[in-house]
């Protein structure tokens, strides 16, 4: 399979051919043989090498980047999934650029699907990941991707921890990546979260109303929009959202539900967590069991909220049968109604 392989074969027929003619065998034909071993031995640890760095380096530094999204998703402890990540990164290979990007897409995935940890956790890891943001920036820094993740973050930051100066650099990163990538539409949307955060409300219509004018098919669009028509109590402008929302797809999301939750408007928070559970019920292969009791708890408490007690223990009860290892808790919920 190599050229030198193939030369010993042909001095180990040539060996054997010359002895069976009887023919003495040059110090020359020795030297050649010697040779051809040494260049053999040469093409075996070059080999060696080269299937470390190319191959193998780079399975471990896979597995570690994996470990690392394992132990966050698991809660097998921030500092652990954090070493692990850097391990991977420090192998210098091509999934370096991975790895420094699992722990932003990890936030993301988490906050999206409403996700809860203390906030020392979570400013932890979002300051992390926002410094391999940096890092990948500067690595590739045409790459557009990166930009918009660490203008996300530092709009996490902002809405978290009440930091305004994270609302500034976040507006720059999301200018920059409108400019580096004309019409994406995530830049007006993040900008309409920094805009909105600063109180400059027809500036946030602005960046929205472009992205639903754009493209009417886009359904985090109109999200948005019902979400901010809840917060600025636009009423018109909510009914028109959800309307569209409910026509093309459901309106059931966790950016939604809180909005009516900051509003102290519990019934409609409750009518949008139902529409959140239907869809988690239909999906059972990407959502277990155990997952989807926390949608049911969530909506129970907003039933209890809301004034409707007999739903509460209705979806309470189904809180149990999905994970019975929370019946205490149930038990415990069920003890506070009236």
């Amino acid at each position: 399979d190599t050229l030198s392989s193939l030369l010993l074969v042909f001095v180990i027929f040539a060996y054997s051919a010359a002895e069976r003619n009887g023919i003495v065998i040059s110090r020359k034909l020795d030297g050649i043989a010697r040779r051809a071993w040494a260049l053999f031995g040469v093409a075996l640890c070059a080999a060696g090498v080269l299937g470390y760095v190319v191959i193998m380096q780079p399975v471990r530094a896979n597995a570690a980047a994996h470990r690392g999204w394992e132990l966050l998703r698991t809660g097998g402890g921030d500092e652990a999934a954090i070493a692990a990540f850097e391990k991977s990164i420090s192998y210098g290979t091509r999934y370096s650029v991975d790895a420094r990007r699992f722990a932003a897409e990890y936030l993301f995935e988490f906050l999206k699907q409403g996700g809860r940890r203390p906030d020392e956790s979570l400013r932890r890891l979002t300051e992390y990941a926002i410094a391999k943001m940096d890092e990948n920036i500067a690595a590739e820094p045409y790459n557009v991707k990166w930009v918009l993740y660490r203008g996300e973050l530092y709009n996490v930051m902002a809405a978290k921890f009440g930091d305004p100066s994270f609302l500034k650099r976040a507006e720059e990163d999301f200018l920059r990546f409108r400019d580096m990538s004309p019409g994406r539409l995530r830049t007006y949307l993040g900008l309409a979260e920094v805009r909105k955060a600063r109180g400059e409300i027809p500036a946030a219509w602005d960046a929205i109303n472009y992205v639903t004018d754009t493209v009417p098919g886009f359904l985090f669009g109109h999200t948005s929009a019902a979400v901010l028509a809840v917060e600025t109590d636009d009423r018109l402008r909510e009914e028109k959202e959800i309307a569209w929302l409910t026509e093309h797809g459901g309106y059931g999301d966790d950016a939604l539900r809180d909005a009516y939750v900051r509003k102290k408007r519990y019934a409609d928070a409750a009518r949008v967590q139902k529409e959140i559970v239907r869809g988690r019920d239909a999906d059972p292969v990407s959502y277990a069991p155990a997952y989807r009791a926390i949608s049911y708890a969530r909506l129970a408490a907003l039933y209890q909220l809301a004034g409707e007690i007999e739903k509460a223990r209705e979806t309470a009860s189904m809180v149990a049968r999905l994970d019975p290892a929370k019946k205490a808790e149930v038990e415990a919920f069920l003890q506070t109604l009236p």
